[in-house]
């Protein structure tokens, strides 16, 4: 009775079972919606059948009255694609997936998804295909990002672009200055790629400020309070330490990861799209893709210059039986010259993608490693300048874990080289006891020396992985460097010095008392075979290992699912792609990558007179690595965090140290290994042969001085006039809208949109 009475008080007729649970209201409209559905029909605007839905309501209607829409009228709900997603991973036990009995798991997840969303956080859940796991997607509204980005910008973690345009007033993409981000200057600053102020990196950044509590003003969750935390631990860290929650990483933004493998990772012949790069995974890894870029790019020159060179080489073969030609000193010469070229040119490109991305003033910070915090050996102490309480390593024991490392190294190095001499060795008794020829004891030899470098570079990254987690370093660049340095050292030798040893030692040393020299004092054909098999057996493995097996283990795991009919689902619904992410592998940064490219460079720059098809391969090798890291970045590892850095840091000293090792090699090679100098003056002496060596190398160790005094670290003119202009309209634009004043413009409230207003027209 009351219901009838509040209904006939707001101007409806009440709901009684004669009338099947439906008002006059209600009834007038279907009855309107199935009239057009048959005058639609009638009039031949729609000669398809009508849907189910409307069967089953006529249907409805007619026996007892309209009591429930059918479910297939009512679209499928879609997250919106401009809010990014920071995924949460949660354990499920027994109890949790079978409903009987207390989940304790279910206990640990609840409060925490709880206080994610009186936080106003939006969550999402989703189990896992196998109830193994449940799968919390954490986003924002654009209200909270605007609200934590002014936060961060305090911090110096967040910046963004202002709006730049013509005398036209059209918007110039890319044209703006950098400045931090301030919610009252909102609509200055340009969009997003994607659309959104914030693009999909920087608002999962917000969500991992505000989930690690990096500022109370951001009134995050605390999840956990500071000071539960270990020391080093952020709070999503101490969730994993806890076993609290299993992993946390950001989801991946479908249409954006779509355009990026569409025009990035599946395209050949597309210029790299280095500012969505940016945009997407962060300035460390952009400088990364940007610099592989380049090195794709100078590579062509000496790979159309090789091919001549080999050309010459067949008709040196026909004239003399040798590969050795007039034109092997031009083009050591010229392979020197490029290294120089290469390193500087690589150095002004830097220094424009610092002016253009606004890191000029930015450095890295010097924070303290977690492990390096959490070391048994790490102390804490006064600092006298700061006055404020510092970790400090064990001076003794770093002193001594110093020192380990570095007889660690020289071991590893001294097992390589009686590796590597051994081998060369054994190969007179292989042609004596199988009888083969020389030149297939040669071959196999190379493709064992091949497999040597192969394993030795597994077996030296897992053993400087350990010697320098014990040497207990304080910060992630001193950890980086160490590392680094360890790698490249022993890269030297275990991927040169068998190379070393054939083009200069062989003649002279006989290793285990084994003549193994060459006819007339000259390997040079031995050398160009050596370093065709090595190279090539290494670019077949990297191919393998970084390309062939991700694609088969994606295809053949889609091709299980497709059988099923779950891929079909899983593309449908995106929360399905939180699973799919979650068990890919995680991202371990870009230093690997840089070594593998440091490592092929450094063939060219050392030995690429002797082998001119040498820059061909490396050129292919370099195209192919470019999309495996692109289609790894994208579909075969998670989302990277975001990471901000300046340049290619160490590698940029190594690959200098690299060019004036590449000077003298070259040069030796024309004075010990190649003929080539006595087609230009026929009736020197040896010892004139290697003076006139040793002048060339001085002379272009003379000119890399010269130009690295001149270009290496100057700018381009243009480039810096670009970026002082947009610095002036930076300064101009702040300067005239920033003058928000806390005591005079007190805001009444925030629209949705997160936007202040102060009671002003």
């Amino acid at each position: 009775m009351g219901r009838e009475m509040a209904a006939r008080s707001r101007g409806r007729a009440p709901i009684s079972k004669e009338n099947g649970g439906v008002t006059a209201g209600q009834a007038k409209i279907l009855k309107a919606y199935l009239r057009s559905h048959k005058k639609e029909e009638f009039e031949g605007a729609s000669t398809r059948k009508p849907p189910a839905s409307a069967v089953s309501l006529h249907a409805a209607t007619s026996e007892g009255g309209y009591q429930a829409m059918d479910a297939s009228q009512f679209p499928a709900p879609r997250f919106p694609t401009t809010l990014a997603s920071f995924v949460l991973v949660f354990a499920m036990d027994e109890e949790w997936r079978t409903g009987d009995g207390i989940s304790y798991s279910k206990m640990n997840m609840q409060p925490l998804v709880d206080k994610l969303r009186s936080a106003d956080m939006i969550i999402r859940e989703t189990e896992s295909s196998d109830r193994q796991r449940l799968y919390a997607m954490v986003s924002i509204s654009e209200k909270r990002q605007r609200q934590v980005a002014e936060i961060m910008g305090d911090h110096d973690l967040l910046y963004l672009r202002l709006k730049k345009q013509d005398d036209e007033e059209n918007e110039v993409k890319n044209g703006g200055g950098w400045t931090v981000f301030k919610n009252h200057l909102s609509h200055l600053y340009e969009k997003s790629s994607e659309g959104t102020l914030l693009s999909s990196c920087q608002q999962c950044q917000c969500i991992e400020f505000m989930l690690n509590e990096g500022d109370v003003r951001a009134l995050g969750p605390q999840l956990v309070q500071q000071e539960a935390c270990e020391p080093g631990n952020t709070i999503l860290q101490q969730l994993v330490r806890d076993e609290r929650i299993v992993d946390f990483y950001y989801l991946h933004h479908p249409e954006k990861k779509q355009w990026l493998v569409s025009n990035w990772a599946n395209s050949y012949l597309l210029k790299q799209p280095i500012e969505d790069v940016r945009e997407y995974l962060g300035e460390e890894i952009c400088m990364y893709v940007a610099w592989a870029g380049y090195v794709v790019t100078m590579l062509w020159v000496p790979a159309a210059t090789g091919i001549f060179m080999l050309i010459m080489q067949f008709v040196a073969i026909g004239q003399s039986g040798s590969v050795d030609n007039p034109f092997m000193p031009l083009y050591a010469t010229f392979i020197a010259v490029w290294a120089i070229m290469f390193n500087s040119g690589w150095q002004r490109l830097e220094l424009t993608y610092q002016y253009e991305w606004g890191l000029t003033e930015w450095e890295q910070p010097d924070t303290d490693r977690r492990e390096f915090v959490q070391n048994p050996r790490t102390y804490k102490r006064l600092n006298t300048i700061s006055q404020k309480e510092e970790y400090y390593p064990d001076p003794l024991w770093r002193g001594i874990a110093v020192v380990a490392g570095f007889f660690v190294v020289v071991a590893l190095i001294a097992a390589n080289v009686f590796l590597v001499l051994f081998i060369e060795a054994s190969k007179t008794h292989v042609e004596e006891i199988l009888g083969v020829s020389e030149t297939v004891a040669n071959f196999v030899g190379a493709l064992i020396q091949g497999a040597l470098i192969i394993v030795a570079r597994m077996v030296g990254d897992m053993v400087f992985f350990i010697v320098n987690s014990f040497e207990n370093w304080k910060t992630p660049r001193q950890y980086s460097n160490a590392l680094i340095c360890k790698r490249f050292t022993f890269g030297l030798v275990s991927s040169y010095f068998v190379v070393f040893f054939i083009g200069f030692m062989a003649n002279v040393f006989h290793p285990f008392g084994v003549d193994r020299s060459c006819p007339d004092s000259r390997c040079i054909d031995l050398l160009e075979m050596t370093i065709a098999v090595i190279f090539i057996e290494n670019s077949i493995y990297n191919f393998v290992v970084k390309s062939l097996l991700p694609k088969l283990s994606r295809v053949g795991a889609a091709g299980a699912k497709l059988d099923d009919g779950e891929m079909a689902e899983l593309a449908e619904e995106a929360v399905s792609e939180a699973e799919l992410q979650g068990k890919l592998e995680v991202y371990g940064g870009v230093d690997d990558e840089y070594a593998e490219k440091v490592a092929e460079i450094g063939y060219l720059m050392l030995f690429g007179a002797a082998m001119p098809l040498l820059s061909v391969l490396i050129l292919v090798s370099c195209i192919n690595d470019l999309r495996a890291d692109a289609e790894r970045l994208l579909n075969g590892a998670q989302r990277p965090s975001y990471k901000r850095g300046k340049s290619i840091g160490t590698w940029a000293v190594l690959l200098d140290v690299m060019t004036i090792m590449g000077i003298i090699s070259q040069c030796c090679f024309l004075a010990f290994t190649s003929n080539s100098l006595y087609y230009y003056f026929p009736g020197m002496t040896p010892m004139a042969n290697a003076f006139y060596a040793i002048a060339l190398e001085h002379a272009l160790l003379f000119f890399k001085a010269l130009w690295d005094a001149e270009v290496c670290g100057s700018v381009p003119e243009e480039v810096e006039l670009a970026f002082n202009r947009k610095v002036h309209e930076r300064d101009y634009i702040l300067e005239k809208f920033d003058t928000f004043n806390v005591e005079e413009d007190v805001a009444f409230y925030t629209s949705d949109e997160g936007r202040a207003y102060y009671g002003k027209d």
